[in-house]
């Protein structure tokens, strides 16, 4: 639900703290969640630090568009 999301992205920016790069990997939690992996991309691009992909999917492709610096698709 939208409040899990919420959490999730306010979890995401508090880990972001520190970080030089990141890597979104693994499966989504739920269908409504697809959007979460571009944005999580999008986030880490505009601070300036590199994504590494390891996914697929629509949110793959989101996560592509948005920048990523390596991709592995599944």
């Amino acid at each position: 639900d939208e409040k899990e999301l919420t959490r999730m992205r306010e979890g995401f920016l508090w880990a972001l703290e520190g970080c030089e790069a990141v890597v979104l990997s693994g499966s989504l939690p739920s269908p409504s969640s697809e959007a979460l992996v571009p944005w999580m991309a999008r986030t880490t691009r505009a601070k300036g630090m590199r994504v590494a992909l390891d996914s697929w999917g629509a949110h793959a492709r989101g996560a592509l568009e948005a920048g990523a610096w390596l991709a592995k698709p599944n």
